[in-house]
């Protein structure tokens, strides 16, 4: 089990301050079903604190190397995609290999089956990480309508599906 809790990094120094039981009071006010869960946790340790920064490049590889998963395309983990890009970055990369082609060849014809979706999913992390992890309260309210009103008109309810599944490649291409 995973439990992801965003806290930005000048913040940690305070919550190692506070008693780790304030914190799973905290977890447990906002989700009483993940009690259990945390009572195993018994020290900070336990807990690991990790930075997360978006990556972006304009070529996947160089020579005999080839970079995927969050070393090509790191970003935040709002969108919870990082795994399944990274299993389809192999999947297209072996793809590609399979083909008999050189590795230069290879590459090339990887980076063209991934370029679109990479994309894609790196403006929409860069697009609504600023509202799930704002300090201010500013965006939750307008995050809140507009995901509700999203849900009623059918263009942007199936881009967001699309994108939150992980299959969409763009505005406009169909996965």
């Amino acid at each position: 089990v995973s439990l992801f809790w965003s806290l930005r990094q000048s913040r940690v120094e305070r919550w190692n301050e506070t008693p780790l039981e304030d914190w799973k009071d905290e977890v447990t006010e906002l989700y009483p079903d993940l009690n259990p869960l945390l009572e195993h946790i018994k020290s900070r340790q336990q807990v690991i604190f990790v930075n997360y920064s978006h990556v972006t490049m304009d070529t996947w590889n160089e020579g005999n190397l080839v970079c995927i998963g969050d070393a090509a395309h790191g970003m935040s983990p709002q969108l919870g995609q990082g795994v399944s890009l990274g299993l389809y970055d192999a999947w297209c990369l072996a793809q590609s290999l399979s083909k008999n082609l050189s590795i230069d060849e290879a590459f090339v014809d990887y980076s063209a089956c991934r370029k679109h979706h990479i994309r894609w999913m790196q403006m929409a992390s860069r697009f609504v990480t600023p509202m799930f992890q704002s300090s201010g309260s500013d965006w939750a309210p307008w995050r809140d309508i507009a995901f509700r009103a999203i849900h009623n008109i059918r263009f942007p309810y199936r881009l967001m599906l699309g994108t939150l599944s992980g299959i969409q490649q763009g505005m406009f291409r169909k996965p």
